[in-house]
């Protein structure tokens, strides 16, 4: 996700890792470590390549970091990829940030399989709350009833925010696509 996030970035404009961490910290947090670490592996990988230096007004040197060609399709390779299915809504709205960068079909389908995504994870949640409810032996206890009562409306909250995802993501595909675009 991270790699995904700083070359959408760098698809954009060259920029040195303070400027990265700042942009990406609303979105997702990221320890000045873990950035650390994952530019040197993207170094590594050659996707992006040190640009120039600059010099602050204090003397410090700052590093530019540029994405390469090779960077530019790793890029794309990630904004396709859609296996990740544990973090599907965050990587799903840092993809929509450079959705203008896709083909249109590329768009759709993106928008297809998050639309397909918040579905099956409703329908988990469903089984989810069918199976808290469905207790062949009375509770013991009354804690037992209490925390059913809160991981039942936990799963609730969870669909319905899923709901918000995916009326939000049919009405970006109505925007990119006209209203008869399925």
């Amino acid at each position: 996700m991270y790699e995904l996030f700083i070359l959408s970035i760098l698809m954009y404009f060259p920029t040195h890792a303070y400027q990265l961490s700042k942009i990406i910290e609303p979105w997702i947090h990221i320890s000045r470590g873990t950035l650390s670490t994952t530019l040197k592996k993207m170094l590594a990988k050659q996707v992006i390549v040190l640009a120039n230096t600059e010099t602050t007004s204090d003397n410090r040197q700052i590093q530019n970091y540029q994405i390469t060609n090779y960077g530019k399709t790793y890029f794309f390779e990630l904004m396709m990829d859609v296996s990740d299915q544990s973090n599907f809504i965050k990587l799903f709205h840092i993809k929509t940030n450079a959705f203008h960068l896709l083909k249109k079909q590329q768009r759709q389908f993106l928008i297809q399989e998050f639309i397909s995504a918040c579905l099956k994870r409703q329908e988990f949640l469903l089984k989810q709350v069918a199976n808290l409810q469905a207790t062949d032996e009375p509770p013991q206890e009354m804690k037992y009833q209490h925390f059913s009562d809160l991981a039942t409306a936990s799963l609730k909250l969870e669909y319905q925010q899923l709901e918000l995802e995916k009326s939000w993501a049919e009405k970006l595909e109505e925007n990119h696509f006209g209203k008869y675009s399925k």
